[in-house]
């Protein structure tokens, strides 16, 4: 360190009269801007020490009044004051470079002629215990003894190209701490501001699960977020060793807030159903472009992020405004509180994007432009939302009204109509009942018909001297169903049940389905000869209707028989059961002997 101060000694008395005029400094500094007072070097290779500097005289150039705005450049610059203090008391001050968002920023303190070195090396690319004072801003305390002339060089480098406007102020360390103080409580009133109303909006939409105020909720969260790390709050007191989180957490707050912005957008003015379907395509895009900004943030991009949100903001705010205004025109109530909220919002907005590109003079508008207007536009969309809900209840009010005078008006017509459909349902029922002993295709009694009708039947063995079961199926049934299609096998069941229904004249007499192309018939016969010359019949009808079946070598739709008869004396110890599974068997022996014929089992 001894040779570098010796080698800035030379420098300084080589170059003694290229010095920066002197900024003469008082005890009391209020906060005075003092860039007009010092001069700027750029340093395209970045490369340049404080020797190196100090060594040359060319490029030095006046600061701008305004502040220090170098807005996207790869360069290094270099700043650089001469402070004397001209009281007779000691002077405490500090040098704000009033903002917290640089990435790297060295400060030199040159005394005693450069004999005396200071070195201080901050920056938000930096862990936050560098800075040589705990604010949020970056700032330098500076002493000086009475008449002491001291060189103050300032290096400030950016990480990838970003430099964020800084309005440069000289200020008593007393002037300083007020002013810190009252910034803070004006900060602190604004996100509490926000926060209260986040939490607002978060128990509307708990109450009313409506998708606008969730999406406002988040919108008020990325804004306080966003807001508090702009400030220099996050990195301060939250995550002050995430020097690239804290950068890029800036990025994505502001994306995400105009992102989610847009999609509460079209939630709140309806855009769904009130606009054009570009129109609501356009603000779909825009919002999905803006939370998208994330992905460069995430690869520590802040640069590239920054710029890409700041040309999706605009163009979201733009399109945003645009709908609302059309919107407005034709008479939408809401378009009202959004028109006059984003306005504002994007006034203020502007202001401070204009100023960051250096466009625009860092001032009070610029500053804290954002700021303001982002919690005016946020209390003005709170009242278009409760707004909205008023409007909503005024129409469930009104729906309810209409309902009940309807409702009365409709009284008598819905007695009536129970009248009506009260015969309805007999009618129905009966026909239900009907479906719930009868097969619905064929007519037949079903399978669970079979065994009451059997019971029955067996309850009244001393009234009949015989009692015949037959069982009949359709053959080679399946290979029918191929050929010809199912709605040509249930007209070929339809037509034979109704075949051997027709035959069947003897109260008592039934035809059941017991599935699929299997039927049963329950007969009174004196004999069994009798019972089988009337299943014979029915294997006639059978064959007589000529449905076409070229897959039978009959050429034909046949059926296989099995029939039983049971005479007085056995009838005493039948059971349906077993009246079944006799006459299966009969009907197995048919099949099995060549189907179209007829088995007899005789008692």
């Amino acid at each position: 360190m001894r040779g570098y101060s010796a080698l800035v000694c030379l420098a300084l008395a080589a170059h003694a009269a290229a010095a920066p005029a002197v900024l003469r400094t008082t005890p009391h500094e209020d906060g005075r801007p003092v860039t007009s007072a010092g001069e700027i070097r750029e340093d395209r290779s970045g490369l340049l020490d404080l020797p190196a500097v100090l060594e040359s005289t060319a490029g030095w150039k006046a600061g701008d009044p305004a502040g220090l705005v170098f807005g996207f450049s790869k360069s290094v610059y270099w700043v650089r004051w001469r402070l004397v203090n001209d009281a007779a008391a000691p002077s405490d001050l500090v040098v704000d470079l009033g903002n917290p968002r640089q990435d790297y920023v060295d400060w030199y303190l040159l005394r005693d002629g450069g004999t005396r070195i200071e070195v201080i090396r901050s920056g938000d690319r930096r862990p936050y215990r560098e800075r040589p004072l705990a604010t949020r801003n970056f700032a330098l305390p500076v002493a000086l003894r009475p008449g002491e002339e001291v060189a103050l060089y300032v290096r400030l480098a950016s990480y990838d190209g970003l430099y964020e406007a800084m309005p440069v102020r000289l200020y008593s360390r007393a002037a300083f701490l007020a002013e810190a103080d009252r910034e803070n409580l004006v900060l602190s009133l604004y996100h509490g501001g926000l926060l209260a109303l986040a939490l607002y909006n978060l128990l509307l939409f708990a109450a009313t699960r409506q998708r606008s105020f969730a999406l406002y909720v988040g919108y008020m969260l990325c804004l306080l977020l966003w807001n508090f790390t702009f400030r220099g709050y996050g990195f301060q007191y939250l995550w002050p060793d995430a020097m690239a989180f804290n950068n890029n957490i800036l990025t994505v707050g502001a994306a995400w807030a105009f992102g989610i912005f847009g999609f509460f957008t079209i939630e709140y003015l309806n855009l769904r159903e009130s606009v054009p379907r570009w129109v609501l395509r356009l603000n779909q895009v825009f919002a999905w472009l803006n939370m998208a900004v994330v992905l460069p943030a995430a690869a520590d991009f802040y640069a590239l992020g920054a710029g890409i949100g700041q040309v999706t903001g605009i163009g979201m705010a733009a399109v945003s405004l645009a709908t609302g205004v059309w919107l407005l025109r034709r008479g939408l109530r809401q378009a009202r509180f959004f028109v006059l909220a984003f306005a504002l919002l994007g006034v203020g907005a502007t202001a401070y994007i204009l100023q960051v590109v250096g466009v625009a003079p860092p001032n009070l508008f610029t500053t804290w432009g954002l700021q303001v207007g982002s919690g005016v536009e946020s209390l003005i969309l709170a009242l278009g939302l409760a707004d909205s809900m008023n409007v909503m209840k005024a129409k469930m009010l009104q729906a309810e009204r209409r309902l009940r005078e309807s409702q009365e008006s409709r009284n008598a017509e819905l007695n009536q109509r129970v009248v009506e459909r009260t015969r309805e349902l007999e009618v129905v029922n009966a026909r239900l009942a009907e479906l719930s002993v009868t097969d619905e295709l064929t007519g037949a009694l079903n399978r669970r018909q079979y065994n009451e009708v059997c019971a029955r039947a067996l309850a009244g063995r001393q009234r009949v001297a015989g009692l015949a079961f037959c069982m009949f199926d359709i053959d080679f049934f399946k290979l029918f169903n191929d050929r010809y299609g199912h709605p040509a096998g249930d007209a070929a069941l339809r037509a034979i049940a109704a075949a051997v229904r027709a035959d069947l004249k003897r109260t008592g007499d039934e035809l059941f389905r017991l599935g699929g192309e299997e039927f049963g018939v329950l007969f009174s016969a004196p004999t069994a000869m009798l019972a089988q010359e009337f299943v014979e019949r029915l294997r006639a009808i059978v064959l007589g209707l000529a449905i076409a079946h070229d897959t039978n070598p009959t050429g034909f739709v046949t059926a296989s028989f099995g029939v039983g008869w049971w005479g007085r004396e056995a009838v005493a110890s039948l059971t349906p059961e077993a009246m079944y599974a006799e006459v299966d068997r009969q009907l197995y022996r048919s099949k099995s002997g060549g189907r179209n014929r007829v088995s007899l089992f005789s008692s």
